[in-house]
């Protein structure tokens, strides 16, 4: 199956694992938008690197655990390409501590961005990916 053509959205897609799905499906013609939260020079670089790729790369700077921001940025996607054909929920973040030692509030940042990130992310473009689905 080719992914030419087709928009996809990465979570967390400046750095890491995300980085080199980013570039790999781009690599492969596909129009990629991806999040970061703060690592703008990591974000230029890809965008750099990706006027060298088959596909496009639009980066956005958005906070997954704010609902409003992840609306929007799926709002400008969906305007730019006519719609998503695939999320990947990349984006998270570890508080590498005992449980003795981890504090409320690293319990929910994990919590907020691990899990309530993919869930805004993924309800924001499901419509979108159920109208381009043959079934949809």
């Amino acid at each position: 199956m080719s992914i030419e053509g087709k928009s996809i959205v990465v979570s967390g897609g400046s750095r890491g694992i995300g980085k080199a799905v980013v570039l790999s499906l781009a690599e492969q013609g596909a129009n990629v938008a991806f999040t970061f939260l703060s690592n703008r020079d990591a974000a230029n670089e890809i965008l750099n690197k990706s006027l060298e790729l088959k596909g496009t790369i639009r980066a956005y700077q958005v906070d997954i655990r704010d609902q409003q921001q992840v609306k929007k940025m799926i709002s400008d996607i969906v305007a730019e390409h006519g719609g998503i054909d695939v999320v990947i929920n990349n984006a998270g973040i570890r508080q590498d501590k005992t449980l003795a030692f981890m504090s409320a509030e690293n319990w929910n940042d994990v919590l907020d961005t691990n899990l309530t990130g993919s869930f805004y992310l993924t309800q924001a473009a499901i419509l979108y990916m159920l109208k381009k689905s043959p079934a949809g």
